[in-house]
């Protein structure tokens, strides 16, 4: 979820001729260490103010490291990608405020860390903003609508177990997903459209199938995450297809 956007964005980048992957490279390492400091600092938002200092170093370690790599991707990037701040604030300050309120784990937390990161794609395709073309567009916003679907779809496997509120989300969902890839692909959006609905497709199935033989074989998380590295790439190789 954290590199998959940034993955397609420098790809994208790389085959316009556009790509600088020092830059990119430094960009990568400033966001995990990014996203590093966000968990530090949630663990100490949520902690009580009286034991707030125990966890005060890693926040200020991560802190630390961020803030050089942030320096380092900006000098190679361009302050130009300054310009790209605005849009990440309101996402940190809404997963900071769920991480206050101990909510971090909700939908709306996983949503808005998957927003992040797709916008982290955007970055790496146009470190200097700019629109982005409709082979980027369609990547990033097939990246958002699978890792979203996950959410929903892990859900109904793990914590929302038999929860038939849940299941219909999440086949609702990815149902949706497929159908607006579908018709993307009818009015003429090209090959990958068409993989892409396809791709959906099979995870609408997935959504269908899987939580079902969890209420008779309990499925655990390894397992999970392993068969979730696997679309993934499916995903990746679809969005890079030419056309």
């Amino acid at each position: 979820m954290l590199v998959t956007p940034w993955l397609l964005g420098s790809v994208l980048a790389a085959r316009s001729g556009e790509v600088d992957w020092a830059a990119n490279a430094a960009l990568l390492t400033f966001w995990i260490a990014a996203y590093l400091l966000f968990q530090a600092a949630s663990t100490w938002l949520k902690a009580a103010p009286r034991r707030r200092s125990s966890y005060a170093l890693p926040v200020q370690v991560y802190g630390a490291v961020a803030g050089a790599l942030g320096a380092l991707a900006l000098w190679l990037l361009g302050v130009g990608a300054l310009a790209w701040v605005p849009l990440f604030l309101p996402l940190l300050g809404v997963a900071l405020w769920l991480a206050w309120h101990r909510r971090e784990r909700s939908l709306l937390g996983g949503v808005v860390t998957i927003a992040a990161a797709c916008l982290l794609g955007l970055v790496a395709r146009h470190p200097q903003p700019a629109l982005p073309d409709a082979t980027t567009t369609v990547a990033v916003a097939a990246a958002f609508a699978y890792f979203t679907g996950t959410i929903l779809y892990v859900k109904t496997i793990l914590r929302e177990r038999g929860k038939r509120g849940w299941l219909v989300a999440s086949v609702g969902f990815h149902a949706a997903a497929t159908l607006v890839a579908g018709g993307g692909a009818w009015m003429g959006g090209g090959a990958v459209l068409v993989w892409l609905t396809g791709f959906f497709a099979v995870c609408t199935a997935r959504a269908v199938l899987v939580p079902w033989l969890a209420t008779r074989h309990p499925v655990t998380a390894k397992a999970i995450g392993m068969a979730e590295i696997g679309v993934t790439i499916g995903l990746v190789a679809v969005c890079l297809l030419p056309g």
